[in-house]
């Protein structure tokens, strides 16, 4: 079963790791945005650096080690040897915008995670698609580049799978489960999505308060399904196309947080 600790700790280490290289960079480019993009953009640097590094040196415990020992050295030297340059607006996004950012990404996290009933296990819809988790667990067991997890014969993945080697990076050390990473990843992702949208929305608008429009914006979905019981599908869609399959931040931050 899944551990709410550890998929917590798993979601601690990933803000933790990626959030100083990610800040080290942003505050030479524009520091007002350094902490709301910080999260997202440290994911992408140090995931795309290191993950040629791991199939060179072998995805281990003691690589591993090193690797973020040498990440957070270099991002805290960083940011203790040079003095922020750029423009900076001086429109920054209040800690309180973050605080809400984290909270609302708690949402499509949980709705990764079984829930106990008086029968068995509840497990909502997004977990179609994060069946992918066993991606995780096989660069755990094997290392990079992984192998296909659902074929019993040694075949390489041919899938976009940066997002699960970022979970496997954390669960490895943590000793999390693929299932447990993959929640906290979901979590994680849907987090610097939000601060990311804050950054920009405060940027943009020059106001403190447009950062607190994203994570209601984010609660937003279709109207569709009122317009179909209201109207009924024949006068609906007369007007209206069908569904395309793009959904709010809500329904694919929780379905496909890798994408």
């Amino acid at each position: 079963m899944v551990s709410t600790l550890a998929v917590i700790q798993c979601a601690v280490a990933a803000v933790v790791l990626w959030t100083p290289p990610g800040l080290a960079i942003m505050r030479r480019i524009a520091p007002a945005l350094a902490w709301p993009l910080a999260p997202a953009l440290g994911f992408a640097v140090h995931s795309a650096a290191t993950l040629p590094i791991y199939i060179l040196v072998g995805f281990s415990l003691p690589t591993i080690g090193a690797v973020v020992f040498l990440t957070l050295v270099a991002s805290i030297a960083a940011l203790a040897a040079e003095q922020p340059v750029g423009t900076d607006g001086g429109v920054r996004v209040p800690a309180l915008a973050i605080a809400a950012a984290a909270l609302l990404a708690v949402v499509p996290a949980l709705s990764v995670l079984p829930k106990d009933a008086a029968d068995g296990v509840v497990l909502a819809g997004p977990i179609f698609d994060h069946a992918k988790a066993a991606i995780i667990d096989e660069m755990v067991r094997r290392g990079l580049p992984p192998n296909n997890p659902f074929f019993s014969e040694p075949s390489r993945l041919a899938y976009y799978y940066l997002w699960h080697f970022g979970a496997a990076e954390v669960a490895l050390p943590l000793h999390a489960s693929g299932w447990e990473a993959d929640a906290a990843m979901t979590w994680f992702a849907a987090f610097a999505s939000l601060t990311l949208m804050m950054g920009l929305a405060t940027w943009f608008a020059g106001r403190t308060f447009a950062a607190f429009l994203v994570p209601l914006l984010s609660l937003a979905a279709s109207i569709r399904p009122c317009l179909h019981w209201l109207f009924g599908p024949a006068l609906l869609y007369k007007y209206i196309l069908p569904p395309s399959g793009f959904a709010g931040w809500l329904f694919q931050s929780a379905w496909v947080p890798q994408n």
